[in-house]
């Protein structure tokens, strides 16, 4: 009887140190678990098992190994989200350099191309259209006649079809050149009868001209035009009039072109440089481990 009491308080501070050791190897595991997420080592040993200390009345073993479950996802949950952040923080400046180098690539072949382009383009070029005349001249016994206009730009001559027995032809042709002689300052348009019933040659029937530095630069100019001198031999005040227009362009300015080709040099030498910067990253902690600086 009297060995119950001693036994009693023998068992009692048996439970107090038992919970007591139960409270540390908890702040313990729990520490352990905070050095492996802040140092990211990578583990697949199995943790120890938890020493339950004797205590199976209270309960607590059951919630320690709770706590020690749902500690162990979480840390591989942490670990898998720190492998997935790894490859991207690995993978992802090399894809957007070599993002950056193809898109520089690409804008400096488009612009190449069209500034070559731009290069092979005349300095300048004329397009005239040659449209309709009214109250020419007659030129065939019936009243009629059989005009056809020649068009001379510099040393090119353009001709037009040839209208039959009318005096007010309606020809619609248009006719374009590219001019490396800018001396040129006009353009000569001629009509002439074309009457096969002649034994002569095609008589002129009327002369005008357009003056080309009247003409503003991509700006279509129609006017009515008045032939003068019909034939070689006599000159009419009055032989009709001819509708054209003058269109003069010039090469532009190659902006757009060496705008485009500027962006891609300036993206391409971007992308060398963050290349070589990834270089020097990857080569700089081994260079260092082998000085000795950098200890395991």
């Amino acid at each position: 009887a009297e060995l119950v009491p001693v036994l009693v308080e023998a068992f009692k501070q048996h439970l107090t140190n038992a919970a007591a050791d139960t409270h540390q190897l908890r702040a313990q595991i729990a520490g352990i678990y905070d050095r492996l997420d802040s140092m990211a080592v990578k583990t697949t040993e199995p943790l120890p098992p938890v020493v339950s200390c004797g205590i199976s009345d209270d309960g607590d073993d059951d919630a320690l190994l709770e706590a020690v479950d749902s500690s162990k996802h979480s840390h591989r949950r942490r670990r898998r989200d720190t492998a997935v952040t790894s490859l991207i923080k690995r993978f992802a400046p090399r894809l957007g350099t070599l993002f950056i180098f193809i898109a520089g690539l690409s804008l400096v072949m488009l612009g190449s191309t069209l500034l070559v382009q731009n290069m092979l383009l005349p300095d300048q070029s004329i397009t005239t259209s040659v449209m309709t005349a009214t109250d020419l001249r007659q030129m065939d016994p019936d009243g009629a006649a059989d005009p056809f206009v020649e068009v001379a730009v510099g040393a090119k001559v353009f001709k037009t079809r040839t209208v039959w027995n009318t005096l007010s032809p309606d020809f619609w042709e248009t006719f374009r050149t590219d001019m490396t002689d800018l001396t040129v300052t006009r353009i000569v348009y001629q009509l002439w009868d074309d009457d096969l019933n002649w034994a002569s040659d095609p008589r002129r029937m009327g002369v005008a001209t357009v003056d080309l530095t009247t003409v503003q630069h991509s700006q279509e100019k129609v006017t009515w035009l008045n032939l003068t001198k019909a034939i070689a031999s006599s000159s009419f005040a009055d032989a009709g009039r001819l509708q054209v227009s003058v269109l003069l362009t010039y090469r532009p300015e190659p902006v757009y072109e060496v705008c485009v080709l500027l962006a891609g040099v300036f993206l391409v030498c971007v992308a060398l440089v963050m290349f070589f910067s990834l270089w020097i990253a990857k080569k700089e902690p081994r260079r260092i481990g082998r000085l000795g600086i950098v200890c395991s």
